[in-house]
């Protein structure tokens, strides 16, 4: 049966534009929101604030304890008028104000480490964010994708169905297809929604118009060191993961309480102050007569043995909590950082070693339908399972992106980044969106109409 030149044409149209129009895209890649989270003054304000504070408190820690001015003045009448005029000052021990400079720089140290740790959370809070913005907009386009090599197809078999070719169920089937595949893409796009919500939360409103580029695997990360040849020694990789340990932000705020805490002991332990001082001056006025002379006086605290001996040992009770913790801290460092790179690992050797998506057997299924070798049903399950395989190549890339955003937190600092930044042309995505029926495909089919 021959159908309107028309018919032809509309199909063929439908072809010319498969997916939708993003020449006026404006692609945004993870570096390019990094840096934005980075520069919002409103992060530094926010993560700095525990450090400036601290920084504050440790320019007065130390210093010399304020003198006491008073002024006294006795009116007896008949026996006459006294006044003194003292000054009261307690000199303080060097020790003292060297445990107590000490103490304040461990908490700035600890503030610090505290900001960093903020810092790093934020870090990934927008990497976990844009991850999904970027996977849920790649799932959404191969579903689109998927959708328009059904609807196209419901077409044709429409048009064979009218022309009582084949059975109106075939196109049922297709349409019911159709049907699943578009209520997978309209989750997707909520999905999309949503990462793009969470994102926005973090650096603000994006353009209209933003895209997320597909973040490629990161590199696994190398040792600092290197022996001469080269490769790094097994004493020199191990000494490297322990200063990767205690530089985690974590492990410095717990060393940095312990030091405080350390710092606190001692200013328990010499908690015997110095005796009072006074000097003034002293004037009598009685029976027309008036006396001077100087006032010299010094007062102590007398310490109580029991007292003292308790506050020293609270001071050594929570110093010993403290390097229990820094101990704890360090060992799960280790833990969760070998940990992690093993993860890493098996993830990044997953994703990387993946074969990239054959089209040769799509096409040949839909050249096996249209002679009649292959049915409606081997079409469909061949169309599932290559959409199947690319979705499930989306989710191993998610689960690397993941793993290397623990990396991350486990050695408690940025690691190197691959985004693609290039032209469209340049790119090679993880997932490509499989093409839609071509149109030699389509002429094909048309021939059995």
């Amino acid at each position: 049966m021959q159908h309107p030149r028309w018919w032809l044409v509309f199909l063929v149209g439908l072809l010319a534009n498969p997916m939708p129009d993003r020449a006026r895209a404006e692609t945004m890649t993870e570096t390019d929101l990094l840096a934005r989270l980075n520069a919002d003054p409103t992060l530094r304000a926010a993560t700095e604030a525990e450090a400036a504070a601290a920084r504050a408190r440790a320019a007065t820690a130390g210093q010399l304890t304020a003198p006491t001015i008073s002024f006294s003045r006795e009116d007896s009448g008949d026996a006459g008028v006294e006044q003194t005029w003292a000054a009261r000052w307690t000199p303080p021990w060097a020790s003292q104000r060297r445990h107590a400079r000490g103490q304040a720089e461990a908490e700035i140290a600890q503030a610090e480490s505290r900001g960093n740790l903020a810092r790093l959370g934020l870090r990934d809070s927008l990497r976990a964010a844009y991850a999904d913005w970027a996977l849920a907009t790649e799932r959404q386009q191969l579903a689109e994708g998927y959708r328009a090599d059904i609807e196209r197809l419901v077409t044709l078999e429409s048009a064979r169905a009218d022309a009582g070719e084949i059975p109106g169920l075939s196109v049922r089937r297709l349409a019911l297809a159709g049907q699943r595949i578009t209520l997978r893409a309209n989750r997707f796009a909520v999905d999309t929604r949503l990462a793009r919500g969470r994102l926005e939360a973090l650096v603000g409103p994006l353009p209209d118009a933003a895209v997320p580029v597909m973040p490629t695997l990161p590199p696994q990360p190398t040792p600092r060191s290197a022996s001469a040849e080269g490769e790094p020694s097994r004493d020199e990789a191990a000494s490297d993961a322990q200063a990767m340990d205690r530089e985690h932000p974590q492990s410095r705020a717990a060393a940095a309480a312990a030091e405080r805490d350390r710092f606190a002991v001692a200013r328990a332990r010499s908690a015997i102050a110095l005796p009072e001082i006074e000097l003034g001056w002293r004037r009598v006025r009685a029976d027309g007569l008036t006396a001077d002379g100087p006032v010299l006086g010094a007062a102590w605290r007398v310490p109580l043995p029991g007292r003292r001996r308790a506050k020293v040992a609270a001071a050594e009770a929570v110093a010993a909590g403290s390097a229990a913790r820094q101990a704890r801290q360090e060992a799960m460092a280790i833990a969760v950082r070998s940990a992690a790179q093993d993860v890493y690992a098996q993830h990044h050797a997953q994703a990387s070693t993946l074969p990239e998506p054959d089209d040769r057997l799509r096409q040949a299924s839909v050249e096996a339908y249209r002679l009649g070798e292959g049915s409606l049903t081997d079409l469909l399950d061949t169309f599932e399972a290559l959409h199947a395989a690319a979705m499930g190549r989306l989710d191993l890339l998610a689960d690397a992106l993941a793993a290397h955003r623990a990396l991350e937190q486990a050695v408690g600092h940025s690691l190197p980044l691959v985004s693609l930044t290039h032209a469209a042309s340049e790119m090679a995505p993880s997932a490509p969106v499989p093409p839609a029926i071509s149109a030699p495909d389509l002429a094909s089919l048309e021939t059995k109409l």
